[in-house]
């Protein structure tokens, strides 16, 4: 039982510093850094209140690419092209392109990415699914697909930054906004056109990299301590695993033991 109070404990912890993280990045891509900016009211209503200086975009005009491959799911091969699904958009914030993924063939990759190829500073966001409204950052010069359940994204970089996007698209209030736009019964489907309409805050771009820099910082700093605490419960999972092992085997002697009042 005490292992047990000991790992709670330690997972609540962990739970802590992820909600931290989410009002960390939800204030500072709403109200910015500044507190003491006078604000005006988005027009949006989950959004509330913005710096009066920012402005509220459509993704699709601070975008030159919203888009999805072809609507096929290829066969695997042992070795080729990567080929992402949702599913590899992970929970630590990047892409998977290690472990227990897809290839498929030279020819499949030519004739499913005519109408758009992943590239560096793209942003690939999920749209069907479990994984609905996860968006994560390219960041990588290499060859890959994503199937149809993600769509990639390419912004405007003479007006907008990338990695602010990309948070922005992974914050909770745009995944709000992604919720009120599924469509069908069953498996949430995001069109790609409702999501060209979802409203961005929109700070200048000098403000959009300041923003970025602090909070991939603040994150940094709250992703060690989680990876630190989820290292400790490691542990202790193993050594109590170790000792019932011991226990139960006679390796360890307890029949002088007697449980405290």
């Amino acid at each position: 039982m005490d292992f047990d109070e000991y790992i709670a404990k330690k997972q609540r912890m962990i739970e802590l510093l992820k909600e931290q993280k989410t009002v960390i990045i939800n204030q500072a891509v709403t109200k910015g850094l500044n507190s003491d900016v006078p604000m005006k009211y988005s027009g949006i209503e989950w959004l509330g209140e913005i710096p009066e200086h920012w402005q509220v975009k459509r993704l699709g005009w601070i975008t030159s690419e919203i888009n999805d491959i072809n609507h096929e799911m290829p066969k695997a091969v042992i070795s080729g092209v990567a080929f992402l699904s949702a599913k590899d958009l992970l929970d630590n914030g990047t892409l998977n392109f290690t472990k227990d993924i897809k290839f498929i063939s030279e020819e499949d990759f030519e004739r499913l990415s005519k109408k758009v190829r992943p590239q560096k500073d793209d942003i690939v966001y999920s749209r069907i699914g479990a994984k609905l409204g996860k968006s994560r950052l390219v960041k990588v010069n290499t060859r890959f697909l994503v199937s149809y359940s993600c769509c990639i994204i390419r912004v405007k970089k003479n007006i907008s930054m990338p990695e602010f996007i990309n948070i922005i698209l992974d914050s909770d209030f745009v995944f709000t906004e992604a919720k009120l736009r599924t469509v069908g019964v069953g498996v949430p489907d995001l069109g790609l056109r409702e999501i060209s309409r979802f409203p961005i805050p929109f700070p200048p771009l000098n403000e959009q990299k300041e923003i970025a820099l602090f909070i991939e910082k603040k994150s940094e700093k709250i992703n060690r301590a989680i990876a630190t605490i989820e290292k400790e419960i490691k542990l202790i999972q193993e050594y109590r695993t170790t000792l019932i092992s011991e226990t139960v085997t006679g390796k360890i002697d307890v029949r002088k033991y007697r449980p405290p009042h």
